[in-house]
Protein backbone atom coordinates (compact mmCIF):
# COMPACT_ATOMS: atom_id res chain seq x y z
CA UNK A 1 0.00 0.00 0.00
CA UNK A 2 1.49 3.54 -0.97
CA UNK A 3 0.96 6.20 1.78
CA UNK A 4 2.53 8.85 0.39
CA UNK A 5 -0.64 8.72 -2.29
CA UNK A 6 -3.39 8.09 0.59
CA UNK A 7 -2.18 11.06 2.62
CA UNK A 8 -2.46 13.82 -0.29
CA UNK A 9 -6.03 14.58 0.89
CA UNK A 10 -4.33 15.83 4.42
CA UNK A 11 -3.01 18.86 2.61
CA UNK A 12 -6.57 20.24 1.53
CA UNK A 13 -7.96 19.29 4.63
CA UNK A 14 -5.83 21.32 6.79
CA UNK A 15 -6.19 24.48 4.65
CA UNK A 16 -9.72 24.04 5.36
CA UNK A 17 -9.07 22.85 9.58
CA UNK A 18 -6.63 26.15 9.66
CA UNK A 19 -9.51 28.26 7.72
CA UNK A 20 -9.73 30.61 10.86
CA UNK A 21 -6.11 31.60 11.07
CA UNK A 22 -5.07 32.51 8.16
CA UNK A 23 -8.41 34.40 6.42
CA UNK A 24 -8.60 37.16 8.57
CA UNK A 25 -4.56 38.44 7.30
CA UNK A 26 -5.72 37.44 3.78
CA UNK A 27 -9.14 39.48 3.85
CA UNK A 28 -7.15 42.53 5.19
CA UNK A 29 -4.60 42.02 2.54
CA UNK A 30 -7.37 41.76 -0.18
CA UNK A 31 -9.15 44.65 1.51
CA UNK A 32 -9.54 47.80 -0.81
CA UNK A 33 -7.41 51.08 0.90
CA UNK A 34 -9.89 53.94 2.37
CA UNK A 35 -12.63 53.35 0.08
CA UNK A 36 -16.08 52.57 0.43
CA UNK A 37 -18.60 51.67 -2.75
CA UNK A 38 -21.71 53.06 -2.35
CA UNK A 39 -24.19 52.61 -5.44
CA UNK A 40 -26.27 55.75 -5.62
CA UNK A 41 -30.07 54.89 -6.49
CA UNK A 42 -30.89 57.21 -8.44
CA UNK A 43 -32.14 57.21 -12.60
CA UNK A 44 -30.22 57.85 -15.67
CA UNK A 45 -32.59 60.43 -16.30
CA UNK A 46 -31.59 62.46 -13.35
CA UNK A 47 -27.65 62.14 -13.73
CA UNK A 48 -25.80 60.05 -16.63
CA UNK A 49 -23.14 59.19 -14.56
CA UNK A 50 -22.69 55.53 -13.73
CA UNK A 51 -20.59 54.67 -10.69
CA UNK A 52 -20.52 57.06 -7.40
CA UNK A 53 -18.12 56.43 -4.80
CA UNK A 54 -17.50 58.08 -1.74
CA UNK A 55 -14.91 58.54 0.38
CA UNK A 56 -11.70 57.79 -1.48
CA UNK A 57 -8.17 57.97 -1.93
CA UNK A 58 -6.87 57.68 -5.27
CA UNK A 59 -2.73 57.31 -6.09
CA UNK A 60 -1.16 57.51 -8.59
CA UNK A 61 2.70 56.50 -9.58
CA UNK A 62 5.45 55.69 -11.86
CA UNK A 63 6.71 52.55 -11.23
CA UNK A 64 7.68 53.24 -7.03
CA UNK A 65 7.81 57.19 -7.20
CA UNK A 66 4.40 58.41 -5.61
CA UNK A 67 3.28 61.16 -7.89
CA UNK A 68 0.06 62.17 -6.29
CA UNK A 69 -2.20 60.65 -3.57
CA UNK A 70 -6.25 62.40 -4.06
CA UNK A 71 -8.58 62.25 -1.43
CA UNK A 72 -12.15 63.14 -1.59
CA UNK A 73 -15.70 63.13 -0.13
CA UNK A 74 -17.34 61.58 -3.11
CA UNK A 75 -16.04 60.56 -6.96
CA UNK A 76 -18.35 60.00 -9.87
CA UNK A 77 -17.32 59.05 -13.26
CA UNK A 78 -18.59 60.44 -16.00
CA UNK A 79 -21.26 58.86 -19.06
CA UNK A 80 -20.67 55.51 -21.01
CA UNK A 81 -17.33 55.42 -22.14
CA UNK A 82 -16.28 58.72 -20.51
CA UNK A 83 -12.15 59.40 -19.54
CA UNK A 84 -13.59 61.88 -16.91
CA UNK A 85 -14.07 61.82 -13.01
CA UNK A 86 -16.37 64.48 -11.18
CA UNK A 87 -14.46 64.99 -7.43
CA UNK A 88 -16.08 67.06 -4.42
CA UNK A 89 -14.32 67.99 -1.65
CA UNK A 90 -10.86 67.42 -2.71
CA UNK A 91 -7.43 67.12 -0.87
CA UNK A 92 -4.75 66.74 -3.29
CA UNK A 93 -1.07 66.37 -2.53
CA UNK A 94 1.37 66.98 -5.73
CA UNK A 95 5.07 65.22 -6.10
CA UNK A 96 8.08 66.88 -7.42
CA UNK A 97 10.97 64.91 -8.64
CA UNK A 98 12.52 65.16 -5.55
CA UNK A 99 9.36 64.00 -3.42
CA UNK A 100 8.53 66.94 -2.12
CA UNK A 101 4.58 67.30 -1.56
CA UNK A 102 2.00 70.25 -3.17
CA UNK A 103 -0.99 70.69 -1.07
CA UNK A 104 -4.12 71.61 -3.28
CA UNK A 105 -7.78 71.99 -1.96
CA UNK A 106 -10.75 72.37 -3.54
CA UNK A 107 -14.45 72.22 -3.58
CA UNK A 108 -14.59 70.30 -7.06
CA UNK A 109 -12.76 69.05 -9.70
CA UNK A 110 -12.83 67.41 -12.88
CA UNK A 111 -9.43 64.70 -14.17
CA UNK A 112 -9.73 64.13 -17.53
CA UNK A 113 -7.67 60.85 -17.79
CA UNK A 114 -7.51 61.40 -21.60
CA UNK A 115 -5.53 64.96 -21.50
CA UNK A 116 -3.79 64.23 -18.26
CA UNK A 117 -5.25 67.38 -16.59
CA UNK A 118 -6.84 68.03 -13.51
CA UNK A 119 -9.24 71.23 -13.17
CA UNK A 120 -10.03 71.95 -9.65
CA UNK A 121 -12.78 74.92 -8.94
CA UNK A 122 -14.33 76.54 -5.70
CA UNK A 123 -11.73 78.35 -3.25
CA UNK A 124 -8.66 76.70 -4.65
CA UNK A 125 -5.41 76.97 -1.99
CA UNK A 126 -2.23 75.82 -2.81
CA UNK A 127 0.26 75.20 -0.24
CA UNK A 128 4.23 74.46 -0.85
CA UNK A 129 6.07 71.47 0.18
CA UNK A 130 8.09 73.65 2.69
CA UNK A 131 4.77 75.61 3.41
CA UNK A 132 6.77 79.23 2.57
CA UNK A 133 3.80 79.74 -0.45
CA UNK A 134 0.43 80.13 -0.10
CA UNK A 135 -1.71 80.57 -3.16
CA UNK A 136 -5.61 81.64 -3.55
CA UNK A 137 -7.64 81.30 -6.72
CA UNK A 138 -10.89 80.70 -8.10
CA UNK A 139 -9.81 77.67 -10.44
CA UNK A 140 -6.53 75.96 -10.94
CA UNK A 141 -5.71 73.48 -14.37
CA UNK A 142 -3.07 70.84 -13.10
CA UNK A 143 -0.88 69.09 -16.28
CA UNK A 144 -0.10 66.04 -15.14
CA UNK A 145 2.68 65.61 -17.58
CA UNK A 146 4.59 68.33 -17.48
CA UNK A 147 4.04 68.83 -13.60
CA UNK A 148 2.58 72.59 -14.29
CA UNK A 149 -0.30 74.46 -12.27
CA UNK A 150 -1.85 77.54 -14.35
CA UNK A 151 -4.83 79.57 -13.60
CA UNK A 152 -6.31 82.14 -15.98
CA UNK A 153 -8.75 83.50 -12.40
CA UNK A 154 -7.47 86.50 -10.45
CA UNK A 155 -4.72 84.83 -7.45
CA UNK A 156 -3.48 86.14 -4.75
CA UNK A 157 -0.05 84.72 -3.88
CA UNK A 158 1.31 85.04 0.02
CA UNK A 159 4.75 84.51 1.43
CA UNK A 160 6.26 85.59 4.59
CA UNK A 161 6.99 89.77 4.27
CA UNK A 162 5.26 89.93 0.53
CA UNK A 163 1.21 89.86 -0.98
CA UNK A 164 1.04 90.11 -4.55
CA UNK A 165 -2.31 89.86 -6.66
CA UNK A 166 -2.82 89.14 -10.53
CA UNK A 167 -4.69 88.21 -13.25
CA UNK A 168 -3.34 85.06 -13.23
CA UNK A 169 -0.12 82.62 -12.38
CA UNK A 170 1.57 79.53 -13.27
CA UNK A 171 3.54 77.12 -11.13
CA UNK A 172 6.11 74.66 -12.32
CA UNK A 173 6.90 72.22 -9.67
CA UNK A 174 9.91 70.56 -11.77
CA UNK A 175 11.62 74.36 -10.92
CA UNK A 176 9.59 75.62 -8.31
CA UNK A 177 9.03 78.51 -10.22
CA UNK A 178 6.19 80.83 -9.99
CA UNK A 179 4.97 83.33 -12.25
CA UNK A 180 2.37 85.54 -11.40
CA UNK A 181 0.98 88.24 -14.15
CA UNK A 182 -2.02 90.65 -15.31
CA UNK A 183 -2.41 93.49 -13.41
CA UNK A 184 0.44 92.89 -10.70
CA UNK A 185 0.65 94.76 -7.00
CA UNK A 186 2.52 93.97 -4.90
CA UNK A 187 2.45 94.74 -0.89
CA UNK A 188 5.42 94.22 1.46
Amino acid sequence: MNFSRNRAWLVPLMILGLYPLWQPPVARFLQPRDSKIVFADKKAQEDDRNLHLYGITMSQSTGEKLEMVLRADSVATGGAGGDEFHFQKIDCQLYNDQGMPTQIKGGEALLATDKNVITIVEDVVVVTGDGKYRIATDALRYFTVYKVAKTATPVLFKTEGLELTGNNMMYNMRTNAFRVGGNVICDM
